[in-house]
């Protein structure tokens, strides 16, 4: 604050008004003539400053938006008391804060095309951001299969991680521990505004390695509003999809609505006000173009005569009862098979009893199959119905001008129904699922005088979600033909999983479901201004707990079988031309476990302390912050963890074995720690920024942080280590992984686990283990850091250019630790060699309850295991770099318009949870060599451009076009406006992996490259059958490794060019009374986004890409304003 001269003036009176609901808050200048107004809510202000012998200035059409820190310098003019000078908006360029981010404002949610009405569509509007391409025009109910929470949160913010996000509800985090998903999403009708916060945030926020979203809902005021609208799609209005439409298949069914309402206003003027919605979504959708691969009539009677691979060549089927030692050589070698003496058929009394009775729920081809592997034989059209109800309410209350109160609740319920494709109780799909959602928050603000202020939150959010198999009740295994023992241990009688290689699935996948997550959030926050100094410190408080239950795999068993079996003449050589997991099916041999999985009762705390110090010279803004983050380790209720202790001697004498060290633990137990890992307490995030204003047009920024993560939860109890108490009993059909051994129709000759009842039992001895490693004490953490210049336009046009950066360290990822030591694999086929067992004995079930073993399982870190793995090792880094380029002009003169591009680079060795459409992050291939695994990352796009505009087209009474239109012919034309948003962005790198047993004992095998590139140029429809070069690849011999980086550096999967445009039209009817109409054409151009082709060699798809989104879809709305 300062006169005409450039004096200071200490003691100037300034008093904010919220233009909506009168509440005012008043400061003044301090000695330095710095003033701040803390703490307040988003919305349009009125600032009046005044001081004695000075002219009151008073300060219109201030819009506050959420998270901004506006700058607002005043001059004083000499004069009388009752002169008044006023002043019109605000500065748009940033110069208090070093954070990047984006504003999504009330008239962006309003008036722009978002096709699910899920408001964290929009974060992509922001420079840096990727979200999940399946996730895009997804309503977020709770309950809807085709798009679960867990899948709409995949986000990845500035080369953060997909699922390390925080989002904010008025202050209070939605994120659950699960899955780091946010637990519902606010309306668009109920959301005043959010922003998307990208890189070197303040410490008031953490818990995060990406990116912040926090969003504030609407709240009454002294007017009365309210809405009620409806929205509609049909089949009609949408166009096929692209591969439905090639095959000639018609459009199915489709039915959307999405209806509801508002109502805000005061109940008390000035003082008290309430805000209420509700929105309902029904929608029943017919998904054409869906097809599977079935066995032919001469497949399914053994006869493979016909049976050609997908480059056109004869594949051999070969029997594994004639593996012998090779004659000619060391390994050995298999005869064709034959029935009869015809070559490559089996004869049907070869046929395994249960294989013959699950072959029969598979149906025949019903249409002719595609290409020499005749793939793709079977269509159907599955049917999904969708039910969704969401409910708000919100009450704001002003005690005085230094207390305000408001408290928010909102409810959401969710129902899921998809129908298979057989109509079967084999069909492979989720059940029905039931899911409900409630977050509700109390935001307590004081002020104790002009230069402190309290704020208080408490928010507590609960999901549920809970589903019912299929096939539940309708199952009998021994009518299947299963052993009485198996159908008599089954947690659950299930229609088992069989997965058939390059063949459609039965059983479902994921099963039963009874999972719910609690917290309890209490945030206290202090802000205290000092002369140059803002101050604010505080503390995050909060408490975790879960009840998940969901099946690690089918209780009834899962069951899959590949080509190794009937491969050959090298029964160890993984090869195109040779063996079929259907032969090896209908022989009866495969792999697979049955589980029995406990439901676990977990709780864990989380706390966090923060001090930050915003330092204000003239024109440079100096913020210096400390941010200290600690999550407890889980508990969980009945002590049912297990943890691993790598260095521990094993307690059993093991003959011939000396010196065996690793062994199972048990948190709670025999003097161990109740947590399933060692706390970290040295998590202390520094936070430093700058921000130099140049002149009142431009602005210098910059900023460096550290961000602590989440520790990433999970659905499943298997994936929190319950070893022992998850009973995971595997299938062995051989020891030597080539020799049949037990068959399908008795894949547990010596029983299924037991719970633990014994020293032994406790230790899971000759059991692969999923565990946590108790001395992994430290948690991730990412570095960000930035530097922007921001110039403000004519025409209300900014412009901001920056670099961002992002450094993982200590990342999740997945490990097998009983990974055969590379050194041996130059023993080849010997490590396959019986020798005797010296387990013998101790073992009840498993590839240690034989009295022989594969020498090879000897030579494993672990050999008292069979695996030892966990899905979060913190040894994974990763390196982000970009640019990017942001032009925003806020709305004025009827044009609102944003431009977002970035170009960067993601490379990592582990991608954690990633949205590639049909890849999904592979396993490690060498768990001795991460630096291996480096690569780009299967997260990174290269260049993305996102463009949003509002047009308030100039036609009708006032206008620059038929200005001079009456008042009936202006009602037609007049006050139409075009809203719009288009995507380009490249696509995913891809992800190799090739079948084959390489002898390796864990690890997934990457093919070897022959040393060429394997791109090819020209339309993505021109290369659907073969994406890339895929004779550029071949499978590595037996024992060794591939040597293809883990992802490709010159191959991407296809980008995605899309632009969705609403048509908008408001009739007034009486004042305040209208009627607003939208025409909505998402995807206006009809450019399918075409999934990642199939990327297995030895897959019968490999290279090809089946699969597409993104139909045209048209929706009309009507909504009544008043």
């Amino acid at each position: 604050m300062t006169d005409s001269t450039g004096a200071i003036v200490p003691g100037a009176q300034i008093t904010a008004v919220n233009v909506a609901n009168n509440q005012t808050m008043e400061v003044t200048t301090n000695e330095e003539g710095l003033y701040q107004v803390p703490s307040l809510q988003p919305g349009n202000y009125q600032l009046k400053v005044s001081a004695p012998g000075f002219s009151t200035v008073l300060r219109e059409n201030v819009t506050l938006r959420v998270e901004d820190r506006l700058r607002l310098d005043v001059t004083l003019e000499t004069g009388g008391v009752s002169a008044t000078v006023s002043v019109t908006g605000i500065p748009l360029i940033e110069s208090e804060t070093p954070s990047l981010g984006q504003v999504i404002s009330e008239r962006a949610i309003r008036d722009l095309p978002i096709r699910g009405r899920n408001v964290f569509d929009l974060v992509g509007l922001s420079p840096g951001v990727q979200v999940n391409p399946r996730s895009i025009g997804q309503v977020a109910s709770t309950g809807d299969n085709s798009a679960p929470l867990f899948v709409l949160s995949d986000i990845s913010i500035n080369g953060g991680r997909t699922r390390t996000n925080e989002f904010l509800l008025d202050g209070v985090t939605l994120v659950l521990p699960e899955n780091n998903n946010y637990a519902l999403s606010p309306t668009p009708d109920g959301t005043q505004e959010f922003k998307v916060i990208t890189n070197s945030y303040g410490p008031q926020f953490g818990r995060s390695g990406g990116g912040v979203v926090n969003v504030i809902t609407k709240s009454g005021d002294n007017d009365f509003h309210g809405t009620a609208y409806e929205l509609f799609r049909n089949d009609r209005l949408r166009a096929n999809n692209y591969f439905a439409n090639a095959r000639g298949q018609k459009r199915g069914l489709y039915r959307f609505n999405l209806f509801g309402g508002t109502l805000g206003g005061p109940i008390k003027r000035d003082r008290t006000f309430f805000f209420a919605e509700y929105q309902g979504h029904r929608e029943s959708s017919e998904a054409g173009g869906q097809v599977l691969t079935v066995p032919t009539g001469a497949l399914r009677a053994g006869d493979f005569r016909g049976l050609l691979n997908a480059q056109g060549q004869p594949v051999i089927i070969y029997d594994p009862f004639t593996t012998r030692p090779n004659p000619s050589g060391s390994g050995s070698v298999r005869s064709q098979i034959s029935c009869n003496g015809v070559p490559n058929v089996i004869c049907p009394n070869r046929f395994d009893p249960v294989a013959a009775k699950l072959l029969s729920f598979l149906p025949l081809p019903n249409r002719p199959g595609e290409g020499p592997a005749q793939i793709n034989n079977f269509t159907y059209i599955p049917l999904s119905i969708i039910t969704s109800n969401q409910w708000s309410g919100r009450i704001d209350h002003r005690f005085s001008e230094k207390h305000n109160i408001f408290v928010r609740a909102t409810r959401n319920t969710g129902f899921s129904h998809t129908s298979g494709p057989f109509n079967s109780i084999a069909d492979n799909v989720l059940g029905d699922t039931v899911s409900r959602a409630f977050n509700a928050v109390v935001n307590d603000t004081y002020t104790f005088n002009p230069n402190r202020l309290l704020n208080l939150r408490y928010g507590f959010t609960r999901r549920f979600e809970g589903r019912t198999p299929l096939s539940a009740g309708q199952v009998d295994l021994l009518s299947l033909g299963f052993p009485a023992r198996v159908a008599s241990a089954a947690q659950e009688q299930l229609f088992p999983r069989i997965d058939i290689a390059g063949f459609a699935s039965l059983g479902a996948g994921g099963d039963r479901i009874h999972r719910g997550n609690d917290i309890h959030a209490i945030v206290a926050d202090v802000t205290e201004i000092r002369g140059r100094h803002t101050f604010n410190f505080g503390g995050d408080f909060r408490l975790y707990n879960q009840t998940p239950f969901q099946a690690g795999g089918n209780p009834s068993g899962a069951y899959s079988f590949g080509a190794n079996f009937t491969q050959g003449p090298n029964p160890l050589a993984s090869s195109l031309v040779a063996g079929s997991g259907l032969a090896s099916f209908l022989l009866g041999y495969g792999g697979g476990n049955i589980i029995s999985t406990p439901a676990l009762a977990i709780r864990n705390y989380y706390y966090a302390f923060y001090a930050n110090d915003d330092i204000k010279f003239r024109k440079l803004t100096l913020n210096i912050g400390l941010r200290y983050d600690y999550e407890q380790p889980r508990t969980e209720r009945y002590d049912r963890f297990a943890t691993f202790d790598f260095d521990a001697p094993f307690p059993i004498q093991v003959p011939g074995l000396s010196g065996l060290r690793g062994i199972l633990t048990h948190p709670g137990q025999n003097d161990e720690p109740r947590g399933n890992f060692d706390g970290a307490h040295g998590n202390f995030g520094p936070r430093l920024g700058l921000a130099y204003r140049l002149n009142d047009k431009t602005s210098l920024r910059a900023g460096y942080g550290v961000f602590y993560l989440q520790r990433i939860g999970a659905t499943s109890p298997g994936t929190f280590g319950v070893s022992g108490y998850e009973l995971n009993t595997p299938y062995i059909s051989s020891l030597d992984g080539i020799t049949p051994l037990n068959p399908i129709s008795n894949p547990f000759p010596n029983g299924l686990l037991e719970p633990i009842t014994s020293e032994v039992g406790r230790l899971q001895l000759g059991q692969s283990i999923a565990i946590t490693d108790r001395n992994s004490k430290t948690n991730s953490y990412t570095q960000h850091w930035n530097a922007s210049v921001q110039r403000e336009l004519p025409g209300r046009f900014i412009v901001e250019g920056a670099y961002a950066g992002n450094k993982g360290t200590r990342l999740p990822v997945g490990l097998q630790f009983n990974q055969l030591d590379p050194k041996y694999q130059s023993l080849g086929a010997d490590l396959n060699t019986q020798v005797t067992n010296p387990f013998f004995g101790l073992v009840q079930t498993g590839v240690l309850a034989n009295r022989t073993v594969a020498r090879g399982q000897l030579l494993r870190p672990f050999p008292q295991y069979n695996g030892v793995s966990t899905f979060q090792q913190m040894a994974a880094s990763s390196i982000y770099h970009s640019f990017t380029i942001r032009s925003e002009k806020r709305f004025s003169q009827g044009i609102n318009l944003l431009l977002a591009y970035t170009g960067s680079k993601l490379i990592d060795n582990s991608s954690g949870r990633v949205f590639g459409v049909t890849q999904f992050n592979p396993p490690v291939q060498n768990a001795y060599d991460l630096s291996a695994e480096r690569s780009l990352s299967e997260a990174d796009v290269a260049r993305r451009l996102v463009f949003s505009h509002t047009l308030e087209l100039p036609i009708g009474r006032g206008r620059a076009l038929f200005g001079n239109s009456s008042g009936f012919v202006d009602k037609l034309i007049g006050g139409w406006s075009l809203s719009g948003i288009a995507t380009i962005h490249s696509g995913y790198p891809l992800a190799l992996t090739s079948n084959g047993n390489s002898g390796v004992f864990g690890g997934v095998l990457r093919p070897n490259s022959i040393g060429r590139s394997a791109g090819l140029t020209g339309p993505v429809e021109s290369r659907l059958t073969k994406f890339f070069d895929t004779s550029a690849f071949t499978i590595p011999a037996p024992f060794t490794f591939g040597n293809t980086s883990r992802t490709l550096p010159d191959v991407r999967g296809p980008g995605r060019r899309n632009y969705d445009l609403t048509l908008s039209k408001t009739f007034p009817i009486k004042e305040p009374v209208s009627l607003l109409f939208r025409a909505e054409a998402f995807n206006l151009t009809n450019t399918p986004y075409f999934f990642n082709p199939g990327t297995n060699l030895g897959a019968a798809n490999f290279g090809v890409i089946s699969a597409a989104s993104g139909e045209r879809q048209v929706q009309f709305t009507l909504k009544l304003l008043f």
